[in-house]
């Protein structure tokens, strides 16, 4: 797999929240060779999927630290909560375990700048930068992973940046949308600009959006589970500002690989 998927989705976004906390995530890149094995394996080998939800050690990838003026008065925080999963000797967990970690090793130098910025800009809100996320229940041989990038600016306006993964439950691999979906991956494309135009008028909006974006402004960060498909957008793409939109699965289980 190339490096993390959300790609040119990402940048635009995290150039915004860059300027805002300080953020810049770094990105996991797989080996080639292992992708190419993992597009090989039989399905009928693969091994059974793990349970994720048991596996789940939420206290392992966490960071959580407060900025102090001279006079002990609290003028910001940072939090950070990656996944991480007790692996023993499931590999496929291990590398989605590096992925993550790959990441989290980052985010104290991504801390000292932000508070750094505060320190440079102090005002009277109480500026924050918080990652979270949620495990997803996502069907058949895949995990599946929403995150979410929060912060506020100097004058206290919240920014969102959503960050939706998707790997295999055999390799551990980060997989884009044609990987999911396969040779239906078109038909999938046709599925989801369809639920978008839908989504588009219950609000009231304009779709002419949904067929004026590229494919992979659509496709590239998401994220399922058995009843929800979620796309992750930059920011000012939708009418309406959303970065993160949800839709109704149904339409794409017949897609899936």
């Amino acid at each position: 797999m190339k490096k993390q998927k959300l790609a040119s989705i990402i940048l635009a976004a995290a150039m915004i929240a860059s300027s805002l906390s300080g953020c810049a995530l770094v990105e996991f890149e797989d080996p080639s060779t292992a992708k190419q094995e993992e597009q090989t394996l039989d399905k009928d080998a693969k091994a059974e999927k793990p349970d994720v939800f048991k596996l789940l050690n939420a206290d392992k990838l966490v960071l959580s630290d407060r900025l102090k003026n001279a006079a002990g008065v609290e003028l910001a925080a940072y939090e950070a909560n990656f996944p991480y999963f007790d692996a023993g000797d499931n590999q496929a967990l291990a590398n989605i375990n590096t992925y993550y970690e790959t990441e989290f090793e980052h985010l104290e130098s991504d801390k000292e700048r932000f508070f750094q910025l505060v320190t440079e800009k102090p005002s009277q809100v109480f500026r924050t930068s918080v990652f979270t996320y949620t495990l997803l229940d996502t069907p058949g041989d895949y995990i599946s992973i929403l995150r979410c990038f929060e912060s506020n600016d100097i004058l206290g306006s919240v920014t969102k940046t959503y960050y939706c993964e998707v790997f295999s439950a055999s390799t551990g691999w980060s997989l884009k949308f044609s990987d999911v979906f396969g040779d239906d991956s078109s038909k999938a494309v046709e599925a989801l600009r369809s639920a978008l135009e839908q989504w588009s008028l219950d609000k009231a909006y304009t779709a002419n959006w949904v067929y004026n974006a590229k494919d992979e402004i659509l496709t590239e960060n998401f994220a399922f589970d058995g009843d929800k498909m979620y796309i992750g957008l930059p920011a000012y793409t939708a009418p309406g500002g959303e970065t993160l939109i949800e839709l109704s699965f149904e339409s794409f289980e017949d897609f899936l690989k």
